[in-house]
């Protein structure tokens, strides 16, 4: 990573399928596979966008998007899963 770029920390809230791609820097068969591996864990996404529960669930077995970083309070509700 670039010296001058900092890491800055990644907000827990909903979010939709693109904007998780675009946080991994991945493509969608990939993000599919992802949930397709995490699925049961996971749960059935209501709507379009997954839950914040589920956005740690994602976090906790994906890791965390480049350029970012988990707070504490996140990395607790992580290990409280």
């Amino acid at each position: 990573m670039d010296k001058d770029k900092k890491l800055k920390p990644f907000e827990v809230r909903s979010y939709c399928k693109k904007q998780l791609m675009q946080f991994y820097d991945i493509k969608i068969d990939l993000l599919n596979a992802w949930m397709e591996a995490i699925k049961d864990e996971l749960g059935k996404k209501l709507g379009r966008d997954y839950t914040p529960r589920q956005v740690l669930i994602i976090l906790k077995n994906c890791g965390v998007p480049q350029g970012y970083y988990l707070t504490e309070e996140t990395l607790d509700a992580i290990a409280h899963l």
